[in-house]
């Protein structure tokens, strides 16, 4: 994005300050909802499940074996909530 829209380095550093302060909030509002996404999201497994066979139950849980909020998952969403660095062609 940097380079497409050829940035100053006073543009490109206040574009960085910017994500990064949006960044946060987002995490923070993630952090707040979390509880309920996780709820819903185990309901709406629990529903689904209950409209299976036994079979097709066990190939849901093996689909679904992990947790709502998984470890490797939480990683992820930390690497994903790292800033975006442009590369300035100044």
């Amino acid at each position: 994005m940097d380079a497409e829209l050829d940035l100053t380095d006073i543009q490109h550093a206040k574009v960085e300050d910017l994500i990064r302060e949006s960044q946060k909030r987002t995490r923070e509002l993630w952090d707040r909802m979390r509880p309920q996404v996780h709820a819903e999201v185990s309901s709406l497994r629990k529903q689904i499940r209950s409209e299976l066979t036994a079979v097709q139950q066990q190939k849901f849980d093996e689909l679904n074996r992990f947790p709502v909020e998984p470890a490797k998952g939480k990683q992820l969403m930390e690497r994903r909530n790292a800033p975006i660095i442009f590369t300035n062609s100044n």
